[in-house]
């Protein structure tokens, strides 16, 4: 029975043939196992890829990798693993063999799991029904096409709508960035093949205005390779990138565009990245009587390239824009494992660990002091959940430097799930017990209660990035950016210098009114968006970025207001780390409330404006910009 639901799961990622699918693959093969023969299923189908790794030089080819790890299983002899053609051959008569084995019944899995549990049949029969033991991560609401004008989650579409975006579109990206390294005339060819096979596509999956909008950013793109770009060219691909969404969105459409053109200083030449997202949520902000979309989204293509930010939005875009898998990262990897007992919030720095390691820990300590207010009051269920994800990345750290001593970079989990499969082969430098522990930890994580508590988390997280990028936009439409403070100004220069725009000065000052309102409209975050900002200053790779110019500006504006002694926190063009964290430290004891109102009272002085007020849940108007 077990091992009829092993092979199950090793031939349906046997016979994926796309690389890029195994995932997915992977995902849907363990939700159609039942739920308590799981843990013991993915114990064995690891093991026996772990096995099965290691007799074939063709390792980094998993469907093969599973037709081996299938035929050890069954107990069949194997070709030698390093012929690809002769062990699919053997799998394929292997499975042919044995079908409806290799296909549980859910009633024999009822059976058998009853005997297991010793539990009434109808709690037995829930329990083992196969279902997707993550499913109070998301949110379910109903799709709209109305989101875009309502708010909420809008319609996915269908299957040739979706994979203009998620197929099509990255083929053309593909094939442009090959024409523009060899520039040969075949790879031009491919690229004009890929254009047109995308309009294909599009003319019978979407609206007329959204494929001539789309046949625009590809041509466009085509002639900035060509050419090359400067910035206004540049700024109009983006915005023709800007009036394909829009067109989308007038479809009412979940997917989501994004360009990148970036230009080679030594030789002009430039290359253009185009992105796809998912749409996941629409919210409506409203402020003195101008309304903003932000769009909460996550890639949907499987390109190699991805932006270091938690969200994003330009002058010459009209939404703002949050990263859903950037904000998981930084969730499950900096400020839940902050959250347990002893846990600690990571920074950068290893010139004084010392300083870094105590400073690390008062962050955490700030952090953990907010969070019963995200929940209702309820820290204990935040302390469990910062336990197990402080525990899984200790196990990942000492995992990865045992395996840096072969040359192996391990990296470390980005999201709540953890897929153990695709670490099999390195299961080795894992203890036994270590092992063990791991998959008690990933199991864990399947509970609906932790489930529930990091959804609780997340939200309070995702709602306070997409205030700020909101704030990015109305200072784009009300001209907040016009005024720099002198602080501000000593570090980075003025706005203008004669007739070229200083682009530092620019986002720098961008990024201060951004921060800066984040910690004056939600004192429940206040600690956590100050431990953020501390990152940016411990980080040396992050010096001279406008997130660390704005984060200096803020400690020290706040210090002033909070009558906090202080000294310099630059000094000799050298951030002084230990004043940072001396001033952070005196900040963050402070109650959260008397922070957020100096936060507003600074600035409303930075920007000689009151701070407006943010409102959401409003309707987008019909001239949103």
């Amino acid at each position: 029975m077990l091992q009829a639901h092993v092979l199950a799961v090793l031939a349906a990622i046997a016979t994926t043939e796309d690389p890029s699918a195994i995932r997915d693959a992977r995902v849907a093969a363990y939700r159609r196992v039942p739920v308590a023969l799981r843990g013991p299923v993915r114990t064995r189908v690891t093991r026996a890829v772990s096995d099965a790794i290691f007799v074939t030089r063709h390792g980094g080819d998993e469907a093969h990798v599973h037709r081996l790890a299938y035929l050890a299983v069954i107990g069949r002899e194997p070709p030698p693993g390093d012929e690809v053609a002769a062990v699919r051959a053997a799998f394929d008569e292997a499975r042919a063999a044995r079908p409806e084995r290799e296909r549980p019944s859910t009633a024999r899995a009822l059976i058998v799991g009853i005997v297991m549990l010793a539990m009434p049949i109808a709690i037995a029969a829930w329990w083992l029904w196969p279902h997707d033991p993550y499913a109070a991560l998301s949110e379910a609401l109903p799709p709209s096409r109305g989101a875009y004008v309502e708010g909420g989650r809008p319609d996915p579409g269908t299957a040739a709508q979706r994979a203009v975006f998620e197929a099509r579109l990255p083929a053309f990206t593909i094939a442009l960035d090959r024409w523009r390294a060899s520039r040969d005339p075949n790879a031009r060819a491919a690229v004009d093949a890929e254009r047109e096979e995308m309009l294909r596509a599009a003319r019978g999956a979407l609206g007329a205005d959204t494929v001539s909008f789309l046949d625009a950013v590809l041509t466009q793109s085509i002639a900035v390779v060509e050419g090359g770009v400067d910035r206004h060219a540049a700024e109009s691909h983006v915005r023709s990138v800007d009036a394909l969404d829009a067109a989308i969105q007038g479809e009412g459409l979940a997917y989501y565009v994004d360009a990148e053109v970036l230009t080679e200083r030594a030789t002009g030449a430039s290359r253009v990245y185009l992105s796809s997202f998912t749409v996941e949520n629409v919210a409506i902000y409203e402020a003195e009587g101008r309304t903003v979309r932000a769009l909460r989204l996550r890639r949907l293509d499987r390109l190699n390239f991805a932006r270091a930010v938690l969200g994003f939005t330009r002058p010459q875009v009209r939404d703002a824009l949050v990263l859903g898998e950037r904000v998981e990262e930084h969730l499950v990897q900096a400020i839940v494992p902050a959250l347990a007992s002893d846990g600690v919030l990571a920074l950068a720095g290893d010139d004084d660990l010392a300083l870094r390691d105590e400073t690390a820990r008062v962050a955490a300590m700030g952090v953990r002091d907010e969070a019963p207010r995200w929940l209702g009051g309820d820290g204990a269920s935040a302390t469990e959940l910062g336990a197990i994800f402080a525990r899984r990345h200790a196990l990942f750290v000492a995992w990865s430097e045992r395996l840096s001593e072969r040359g192996i970079v391990l990296r470390e989990p980005d999201g709540y799930v953890l897929d153990l499969e695709p670490y099999a082969a390195l299961t080795s430098a894992l203890a036994a017990h270590e092992r063990r522990e791991l998959e008690a930890l990933t199991t864990s994580l399947e509970d609906e209660g932790h489930q529930r508590t990091y959804r609780a988390i997340e939200a309070r997280f995702l709602a306070s990035i997409e205030r700020h990028e909101v704030q990015h936009r109305l200072d784009y439409l009300m001209g907040t950016l016009g005024t720099l403070s002198p602080r501000l100004e000593a570090m980075v220069g003025p706005l203008r210098m004669g007739d070229v725009v200083n682009l530092l000065a620019e986002r720098s000052n961008a990024e201060l009114s951004a921060y800066l309102s984040e910690l004056a409209r939600d004192a429940t975050l206040v600690r956590a968006n100050l431990a953020l900002l501390l990152r940016h200053v411990f980080d040396r790779r992050l010096w001279g970025t406008a997130e660390c110019h704005a984060a200096l500006v803020i400690l020290e504006g706040l210090a002033d207001r909070l009558a906090i002694t202080h000294g310099p926190l630059v000094v000799a063009r050298r951030i002084d780390r230990a004043e940072a964290a001396r001033i952070h430290a005196a900040i963050t004891a402070r109650a959260d409330d008397d922070v957020q109102r100096e936060a507003r009272t600074l600035w409303e002085e930075l920007y000689q404006r009151p701070l407006p007020a943010l409102r959401s849940g409003a309707r987008a108007s019909d001239d949103t910009p």
